[in-house]
């Protein structure tokens, strides 16, 4: 029953005792020999097994400081460090899946930005290039002349303005992949950058490494002389569970021998209450068993038939706190990464619904601007026909006529005068010389452009300018 519960120590006494009473017996000296192997073995597992614990834990507090200090790549780098020591601890993935998170959702959020930007940029040029062709095609009405009233000027005209407007929609193609190259450039610049800064985090913690690594040394010293003075202190106070301490100072110094002698001692006294010790230690192992495979509930149920035994004991006492401590922590944990995540499942849908406002609007203020354009267009065109169709209505005689009657009607010089077409200002000025009028209009339309007529015909602003400059 020793060594099927791994109790060497108490199977080693009672083949010392057979071997007392035969020394010649080869068997109980085979068995001693076994069990010293077993030992040594079990204590070279264990020292394996704290400084594995050991780097774990100094790579997990390394990740937790720089993930405190917001410096994500530093942590990743030793969340993944703990993960070659332990690759199926839970707590360095958690992590690492938090950090990628972070990560992504700071892309995210930088590429909506950067996408609203050039979109806004385009908008802008797209803006400055239709008030550039709006300008070219007034300027271009403008300078035409009284033979530009024709069918054939009217299709040339039409004809300049598809061709106008190909080359606006060319030059913002062109405009756009400009963007989208420069864009990528600045992408992959900034990747670059981040797998500098990476490497660079890196290299500092494999420095960090070593030293750690040189530090193991004095730690272990520390931990054998407290753990010595602690099993002193409980074996002084007939706390025999200091066997334990004896036992772990044992493993980090095989070499030893005041810890391996406090052992047997211990081991001598426990013989005459073997039977409830056995109890007792196979609750615990069963309870650690549980504890280590994360079954808390049947550990504690273990270390609580632990106490029952030994009533005094501070290991079951211990332990169950633990792990009253670690299910009220996994408690909290959980709560906290239901309402985290019903947090970010919230802030996604507002996110999403103000993109969508955003991109309407967008394309409403579009709709709205192609309407005002192509109304404004409308208008014009009509004015011009209106001149032209009052021009065309009339004889040569009959316009001679009504100039000359003016010429009675006004004074000899240049009268001017104002008044409303619709939404249109007209600047009307009555030039008489020599017997003769002649009738000048300026044309202001609603969104700013000028047009100038001389007796319903359209000319260009210099002669309009030059033939009412007259002194009164």
């Amino acid at each position: 029953m020793s060594m099927k519960f791994k109790e060497y120590s108490d199977a080693r006494q009672f083949y010392n005792e057979a071997l007392k009473l035969k020394p010649a017996e080869v068997y109980p000296k085979t068995k001693l020999n076994e069990i010293e192997k077993l030992i040594e073995a079990q204590n070279i597992e264990n020292e394996k097994k704290e400084n594995i614990e050991i780097k774990y834990k100094a790579a997990i507090a390394r990740g937790d400081e720089s993930f405190t200090g917001k410096d994500l790549g530093s942590a990743k780098a030793a969340y993944k460090d703990a993960l070659v020591i332990k690759a199926d601890a839970s707590y360095p993935k958690e992590k690492i899946n938090e950090i990628d998170k972070l990560v992504k959702t700071e892309k995210d959020r930088s590429a909506a930005e950067e996408t609203a930007r050039l979109a806004k940029d385009a908008r802008d040029k797209a803006e400055k290039e239709a008030l550039a062709k709006k300008k070219a095609e007034e300027d271009a009405r403008a300078r035409a002349e009284a033979q530009a009233a024709t069918k054939k000027k009217t299709e040339d005209e039409a004809r300049a303005t598809l061709a106008a407007e190909e080359a606006a929609r060319k030059k913002a193609k062109e405009a756009r992949a400009a963007e989208e190259a420069a864009a990528k450039k600045k992408a992959e610049e900034e990747e670059a950058a981040r797998n500098a800064a990476e490497k660079l985090a890196k290299d500092r913690v494999e420095e960090q490494r070593k030293g750690e690594e040189a530090a193991i040394l004095k730690v272990k010293e520390a931990q054998y002389n407290k753990l010595i003075v602690d099993a002193d202190k409980a074996f002084e106070a007939k706390d025999y569970g200091a066997i334990k301490l004896y036992r772990s100072a044992s493993n980090i110094k095989p070499n030893e021998k005041y810890p391996k002698d406090k052992i047997v001692e211990i081991n001598g006294i426990l013989d005459g209450n073997k039977a409830k010790d056995e109890a007792y230690l196979q609750a615990l192992s069963e309870g650690n068993k549980n504890y280590a495979a994360n079954n808390y509930l049947l550990a504690r149920g273990n270390f609580e038939k632990a106490l029952k035994i030994k009533p005094n004991e501070i290991v079951p006492k211990t332990k169950i706190a633990q792990i009253k401590k670690i299910m009220n922590e996994l408690a909290a944990k959980k709560a906290a990464e239901e309402s985290a995540h019903r947090k970010a499942e919230e802030a996604r849908k507002i996110r999403e619904a103000k993109e969508r406002a955003s991109q309407e609007e967008i394309a409403r203020q579009k709709a709205l601007k192609a309407r005002q354009l192509a109304e404004a267009a409308d208008k014009m065109r009509a004015h011009q026909q209106k001149e032209k169709e009052a021009s065309l209505s009339m004889s040569t005689d009959e316009r001679e006529r009504m100039l000359s009657e003016l010429a009675l009607e006004y004074p000899e010089g240049l009268t001017e005068e104002k008044y409303m077409d619709g939404q249109k200002k007209v600047v009307q000025r009555i030039v008489v010389s020599e017997g003769r009028a002649d009738v000048y209009k300026m044309v202001i339309q609603p969104w700013g452009a000028r047009f100038y007529f001389k007796n319903h015909a359209s000319i260009p602003k210099h002669q309009y300018d030059r033939e009412t400059n007259v002194d009164l």
